[in-house]
């Protein structure tokens, strides 16, 4: 069984977009398939984007962040751990 991993890089962009794409294709069982929601970030819609076999893009409507369910993921994030705080660094970031 494959352990779901996170990335975090300092920058996005179609490589980040590409690295994050591939780890969700290795956790993908065989003879499955992904279905990966995305907002038409420029690097998420970019025709050089790789995407594996296994997965699909579906790209919201644009101006619709109640439906992406990332920004949920951000606000709660925002309200609890990373609103008005100071880091001392990129790898004081990967401790919360």
């Amino acid at each position: 069984m494959n352990i779901p991993t996170s990335l975090i890089m300092p920058y996005v962009g179609i490589i980040s977009m590409e690295k994050h794409l591939e780890e969700i294709s290795k956790n993908v069982p065989f003879g499955r398939y992904a279905i990966v929601v995305i907002d038409q970030a420029s690097w998420h819609m970019a025709k050089a984007l790789s995407v594996p076999e296994n997965i699909s893009l579906l790209p919201l409507p644009p101006y619709s962040p109640e439906l992406n369910p990332c920004e949920q993921i951000w606000q709660f994030l925002r309200e609890r751990y990373l609103s008005n705080r100071y880091f001392k660094g990129y790898s004081a970031t990967c401790a919360i």
